[in-house]
């Protein structure tokens, strides 16, 4: 997992537009150096100026390591915020197409 609670800006600079090129590059390095098969970007939060620069984050390193496994927030659910409960984290799951 790469970022997490705390490294809102951070995410924010590395991903600028003028830094991306390189973060791409250093991020594949690491995946190379450690064996991993790819990683998460936890980017938190997802402000509304944000989805650009983390789609196109997403985007270059889709494009760089097509076949590389990498997650990302979408919809996120913070139960470290009093509006979350169980019955509203089951309403925002994706359906399986499981009738069970």
């Amino acid at each position: 997992m790469l970022g997490g609670a705390g490294t809102h800006d951070g995410w924010v600079g590395a991903a600028a537009a003028d830094r991306r090129e390189t973060l791409v590059k250093n991020l594949l390095q690491v995946k190379k150096d450690h064996g991993f098969d790819g990683f998460d970007l936890d980017w938190e939060p997802v402000n509304d100026e944000d989805r650009q620069p983390l789609r196109a984050l997403a985007e270059a390193l889709r494009a760089a390591a097509p076949d590389m496994i990498f997650t990302l927030p979408v919809g996120w659910i913070n139960t470290n915020f009093p509006t979350w409960t169980p019955s509203t984290a089951t309403s925002r799951r994706c359906s399986t197409g499981s009738t069970s």
